[in-house]
C-alpha cells in the first residue's frame, strides 16, 4: 500500500500542468511551444479549408451542419492560438502555412 501511495504521489506531481500567463521559462521550451501553436494553426486552418468545401459539396443537411460547425470551432481555436503566440511570444502576424 506504501509503494502505490509514494507512485501516485510521483505521478501526480508529474502529471501536474505548470500554469503560467507569460512565455515558456527556458528558449527550448519556447521553441517547441512557438512550433507545436505554428503547426497547430496550419492544421486548423485546413480543416477550416475542407469544411468549407464541405459546404459546397455536401448535400446532407447533417453533414453540412457539422462542416458549418467545424468552421466556427477551428476558426475560433485558431484566433485563441495567435492571441497566444502573440501574447507569449510576441509572435503576432503568424498566418496559416499551407
Amino acid at each position: 500500500m506504501v509503494v502505490l501511495t509514494l507512485l501516485s504521489a510521483m505521478f501526480a506531481t508529474v502529471a501536474t500542468p505548470v500554469s503560467v500567463d507569460g512565455p515558456a521559462p527556458d528558449k527550448q521550451t519556447a521553441k517547441y511551444e512557438i512550433r507545436f501553436t505554428e503547426n497547430m494553426i496550419d492544421r486548423h486552418a485546413m480543416a477550416v479549408m475542407m469544411a468549407e468545401m464541405c459546404n459546397m459539396k455536401a448535400v446532407h443537411p447533417e453533414m453540412i451542419a457539422a462542416c458549418e460547425n467545424s468552421i466556427v470551432a477551428q476558426s475560433h481555436e485558431i484566433k485563441m492560438m495567435q492571441t497566444w503566440l502573440c501574447e507569449w511570444y510576441r509572435v503576432c502576424n503568424y498566418r496559416k502555412n499551407l
